[in-house]
Formats: structure tokens, sequence, C-alpha cells
């Protein structure tokens, strides 16, 4: 006969011990992030909070036309 209320808690420290895993996998800070644009309309990106549109970063155009 199977033990529910094992199963369960077996479920339940497995899922926790695989977010624990995958938690302490996220640490990264920064991202690489490469982009050719055509038909540009300026040489700078902007990146725009999405709730109050207050810019949080503006990113400029290299020599090569690269962002």
């Amino acid at each position: 006969m199977i033990n529910y209320n094992f199963m369960k808690k077996l479920v339940f420290t497995a899922t926790l011990i695989f977010c624990a895993f995958i938690g302490r996998a996220q640490n990264k800070e920064n991202v690489a992030f490469q982009a050719e644009i055509a038909n540009k309309n300026g040489d700078t990106i902007r990146i725009l909070n999405g709730g109050t549109g207050k810019e949080i970063k503006k990113i400029g155009m290299d020599k090569s036309g690269v962002f």
C-alpha cells in the first residue's frame, strides 16, 4: 500500500533541494549582449523601466556600428 504522506514529503523535499541548486546557479550579475541594427534611427539604445518609463541604461554604438 502506498503511503501518500510519505510521498508528499519526499516530493516536497526533492523540490526544495532542486530549487536551492537552481537559485545558487543564478548568481550572475552581468549579461553580454551584442547587436547590429539595420535602418537605425540613432547611435544609442535606451533601456527603459516598463512601469515608470524612466531610463535605466543608455548604450552607445562603437566605431564599427555595433551596440
